[in-house]
């Protein structure tokens, strides 16, 4: 061994999507970004950023965010799916998010 020290670290990743996604940007592409733009910052980002996580990358109808336990990145997509019904009807993708 050289005597180097190894550094490992542990992260918990959590990759979530929009189910129907294409069909929902057929029907209405503005109203399903606008809705999904409220849902992540009314609703993801918060509750990432509350169980100490950050978002990694994100794609058009999804995205990976990462912390550094299992038992963190759990609860934040626990308290997201059960905070669905929190979400203005209008801005709502309740049954096409998060399943």
């Amino acid at each position: 061994m050289s005597g180097k020290r190894v550094e490992h670290r542990l992260a918990a990743i959590l990759t979530a999507d929009v189910a129907g996604y294409s069909r929902l940007m057929g029907e209405d592409e503005e109203g399903t970004l606008k809705r999904l733009g409220a849902i992540r910052s009314n609703l993801i980002d918060p509750k990432i950023a509350e169980h100490n996580g950050r978002i990694v990358k994100t794609t058009g109808d999804g995205g990976q965010s990462g912390t550094g336990t299992a038992a963190s990145i759990t609860t934040s997509g626990c308290v997201m799916k059960n905070c669905r019904h929190r979400i203005p009807p209008s801005e709502s993708l309740v049954p096409h998010i998060i399943r």
